[in-house]
């Protein structure tokens, strides 16, 4: 029970962080913008006791073609320690106290295309979302996201987070 308030509690954290970039007041994100964090030096960290993500991340794009009228794209995936994610991705995530700044964990990123009414929310339904775009077509570019984030345990595979971006983020390149 404790775990799982740990789980919600930091998919909350993580979705309202992103949440907060498409508002707004909040860090302005263009449609379509391309942040390039390629330049950031994660070391390599396999080792053959960790979790096989490749398997997950292709359940993820043939979920996703069922969710979306977009296709997704370009998966990525990123092997790095909780603090370099905290340091480099989410500088305003509090750690929860179930993950040490050394944990390992799984960064994936999708490209695709996500209207307001194809995002999993519990507020609002996707009607609702329809009659609000009626009235406000700007309404739609504003809240559309266009790429998808998981966060996994590398140990276990476990789902640790989940949100949208209003941009693509270009990760690093792991050998």
């Amino acid at each position: 029970m404790k775990k799982a308030l740990h789980i919600t509690l930091l998919s909350l954290i993580l979705l309202g962080v992103l949440i907060l970039f498409s508002f707004p007041g909040g860090t302005p994100a263009q449609a379509y913008e391309i942040r390039d964090l390629s330049w950031i030096q994660i070391p390599d960290l396999r080792s053959p006791d960790l979790f096989p993500i490749e398997e997950t991340i292709q359940e993820i794009m043939i979920r996703m073609q069922n969710e979306v009228a977009d296709t997704p794209k370009n998966p990525q995936c990123l092997l790095l320690r909780w603090s370099d994610y905290i340091r480099y991705f989410d500088p305003g995530m509090l750690s929860p106290p179930d993950r040490r700044p050394d944990d390992l964990i799984y960064l994936v990123t999708v490209n695709v295309t996500r209207r307001p009414w194809e995002a999993h929310t519990r507020s609002l339904g996707g009607l609702i979302y329809e009659e609000i775009a009626k009235e406000d077509p700007g309404w739609i570019e504003h809240f559309t996201t266009h790429q998808d984030i998981y966060i996994f345990d590398a140990r276990t595979g476990e789902t640790l987070g989940f949100g949208y971006t209003p941009y693509v983020m270009l990760l690093p390149k792991q050998d």
